[in-house]
């Protein structure tokens, strides 16, 4: 449906659940039924610009802003090195991820990430929130970046949009893939249609896409400052 207009994916969807309700009035059988709230509405297309373009460059821009951010003197280096790599992962996470940062990313603490991991980087406390959301969101609004296409400020939410419009836009990501990771439109056949993979297959298809994307800038290193805090602890 997504690969036409408006006028046609509404006689598209009129006409699927009309078939739906006929087969279910021919055998009885309740998932016709079912499969009808399973799908989209069409949407007409808003003739209103969408203000939020988050372009690969305004994310490399964050994390260089992150990354030069000047050491006040209350912070030990090694509390530095922690403030930076932590605002830099959680930029790159967000971006490559498109997770909503306050619903979901806030909640995410070090033991998700050592379950998915197998390893424990900076031996905080499990149920920690690793990348809480109101640090990232004052550490943005200091930095204020501005979007390369808009000049709006970079916000939290932007890399989100960034995701979706990078998967629609740059890669041609299929879209059930991109909700799926997303959490996007979960009621979609898209999406449903990937219960059934395994998680390696899923994250086959995300590497072919995501994997030649590189957000991380020149002249930023973000091994480095891991490797300082193993050295200081």
């Amino acid at each position: 449906m997504r690969n036409f207009g408006y006028e046609f994916q509404k006689k598209f969807y009129g006409n699927i659940r009309a078939f739906l309700e006929y087969l279910y009035r021919e055998t009885g059988d309740t998932t016709f039924r079912e499969l009808k709230e399973v799908l989209d509405r069409p949407k007409r297309p808003s003739e209103k610009l969408n203000k939020i373009i988050t372009g690969p460059v305004d994310v490399e821009n964050v994390i260089k802003g992150i990354y030069n951010t000047p050491r006040s003197p209350y912070h030990a280096p090694r509390k530095y090195a922690y403030f930076r790599i932590k605002h830099i992962a959680n930029t790159l996470f967000l971006a490559y991820t498109g997770q909503r940062p306050q619903s979901t990313t806030d909640r995410l603490t070090l033991e998700d990430f050592e379950k998915a991991l197998k390893r424990n980087p900076l031996n905080a406390k499990d149920d920690d929130s690793i990348f809480p959301y109101n640090s990232l969101r004052i550490v943005l609004i200091d930095l204020d970046v501005k979007a390369h296409h808009t000049g709006m400020r970079v916000q939290p939410s932007h890399f989100r949009k960034f995701f979706e419009q990078m998967c629609n836009n740059v890669l041609m990501v299929y879209p059930g893939l991109r909700d799926y990771i997303m959490a996007h439109n979960t009621g979609s056949l898209d999406v449903l249609s990937y219960d059934g993979e395994l998680p390696s297959e899923i994250y086959q298809q995300y590497v072919e896409k995501w994997g030649r994307v590189n957000l991380v800038p020149e002249g930023v290193n973000p091994k480095n400052l891991v490797d300082f805090i193993h050295h200081t602890e």
